[in-house]
């Protein structure tokens, strides 16, 4: 199992290499998509004020959204099953007079190679039963408050776990099915991320004083929606006067 996942990793590795340059094509393309998208509704030539750096940030922001997302729910899921498995051994061991006194009657050494035999499928139970969650959870997840970030870790989720159960179909492309699913839930948390801030206002708080002059987004004070930043402004839009607002790094506040 070990070599199968370091051949695993070794087959991911060879394919960015190879195709290095084509990649940092598509995170600039993908972010470049969302930027305009967000910015431009709000009448902001965003492109005035971010560099490749920011183009980066945003991709990989995200990225590390879904890894994090990926890499709990993981560990989560195999605690979960390991005492779910172990149940299970010691109810089908004491479940059955025969196994029972055999057990019972048993040295260590031997309880330990007969619960062995029940361990020999503990592999590819563990990944049915993950991919018996996810599928499940992938059906719950729009009712979440995190959907947009939780839908596609979930499905990228899956397809790991149909690769690695040899799905063949799945493993030949699915490097271009985790692109296509991060670029199109990057555009759609976009869109709605785009209408909650033109309509609503959110509890995103920031604050700070330039010239003596007191800014802020606090919900009781301000009808200010803080939009996003880049690495030399910050971005705010006026929801009660539909009027988009920036700012440099230096606090320096224009109006629309």
């Amino acid at each position: 199992m070990q070599n199968h996942m370091n051949e695993r990793i070794l087959k991911y590795y060879r394919i960015i290499k190879d195709n290095l340059a084509i990649i940092i094509i598509i995170i600039y393309g993908i972010s470049f998509a969302n930027y305009y998208i967000y910015y431009k509704s709000f009448e902001i030539p965003i492109f005035n004020y971010i560099g490749l750096n920011d183009m980066i940030f945003f991709f990989a922001e995200y990225l590390f959204e879904i890894i994090s997302i990926i890499f709990l729910t993981e560990i989560i899921l195999f605690l979960i099953f390991v005492i779910i498995f172990n149940i299970s051994i010691k109810i089908l061991i004491y479940g059955r007079k025969k196994w029972r006194k055999l057990y019972l009657k048993s040295s260590i050494k031997n309880r330990e190679r007969i619960e062995q035999i029940f361990d020999k499928g503990f592999s590819r139970s563990l990944n049915y039963f993950r991919l018996t969650v996810t599928l499940i959870s992938i059906l719950v997840i729009p009712f979440l408050y995190y959907k947009m970030i939780m839908f596609p870790a979930y499905l990228i989720y899956l397809i790991y776990y149909l690769e690695k159960m040899n799905v063949e179909e799945i493993s030949n492309y699915s490097l271009s099915i985790i692109i296509v699913i991060i670029f199109l839930f990057m555009v759609v948390s976009t869109l709605v991320n785009w209408n909650n801030k033109r309509f609503e206002k959110d509890d995103f708080n920031i604050s700070f004083y330039e010239n003596n002059v007191f800014y802020t987004t606090d919900k009781d004070k301000s009808h200010y929606n803080y939009l996003g930043e880049t690495s030399t402004n910050i971005f705010f839009y006026d929801i009660q006067n539909r009027v988009r607002n920036f700012c440099k790094r230096k606090y320096l506040l224009f109006k629309n």
